[in-house]
């Protein structure tokens, strides 16, 4: 966690410093390939920064897990059917419970990308079919809010669930582009020091 910490505040003090260095202007070809390089570094670090966002809990939290899913799903869905759910909400949240419950057996197994994306659609479609469906009728200002405080929960969980494998892939494919680069920025740079400390 630590390092995870200082390796984002360098990988934003860094590039900064930088740019105060060549005060926001290019110069020759050899600074101008370094600065790039350090360019791409951090904004490929900010595209890391979102996709590993999407399958863990919060900025230091643990991964998510196809169980941990779930079992919060399992706890949700009994919430909502101990509120006392009539239909056509509870039909829907019913047909939404079952299709999430086979999307995680599924996804225990190997998944291509083109079946992810496709899984994450139906999923996010069949959402906003459910919760439109979900109203709470006129009880009390309690009811209403925990109905609603389920409604949160619940698009949280199955944002988490319609892109977790598929995340996990492109955050794979992202390490493969973004470590060459950062050994490009790193050489660069070494060439650029020297150059300057020659001539």
């Amino acid at each position: 966690r630590s390092w995870f910490s200082l390796h984002m505040l360098l990988g934003v003090l860094g590039p900064l410093c930088i740019l105060l260095h060549c005060n926001f202007r290019l110069g020759s070809t050899n600074s101008n390939v370094a600065l790039t390089s350090m360019l791409l570094v951090a904004g490929s670090g900010l595209v890391g920064r979102y996709l590993y966002g999407k399958f863990h809990f919060g900025l230091y939290g643990q991964q998510v897990g196809l169980q941990q899913l779930k079992t919060d799903l399992d706890y949700i869905y009994q919430q909502f059917e101990a509120s006392g759910l009539e239909d056509p909400g509870r039909a829907g949240l019913k047909a939404l419970y079952e299709t999430c419950s086979e999307i995680i057996e599924s996804q225990r197994k190997k998944v291509s990308v083109r079946q992810l994306i496709g899984q994450r659609r139906r999923l996010r479609q069949m959402t906003r079919q459910a919760l439109s469906t979900i109203v709470a009728d006129d009880t009390t200002a309690a009811a209403r809010k925990q109905l609603e405080d389920l409604r949160h929960a619940l698009v949280a969980l199955l944002d988490k669930l319609a892109g977790l494998r598929l995340f996990e892939r492109l955050f794979g494919l992202w390490h493969i582009v973004h470590i060459p680069v950062f050994l490009l920025m790193i050489v660069t740079a070494i060439v650029h020091i020297f150059v300057v400390h020659w001539y």
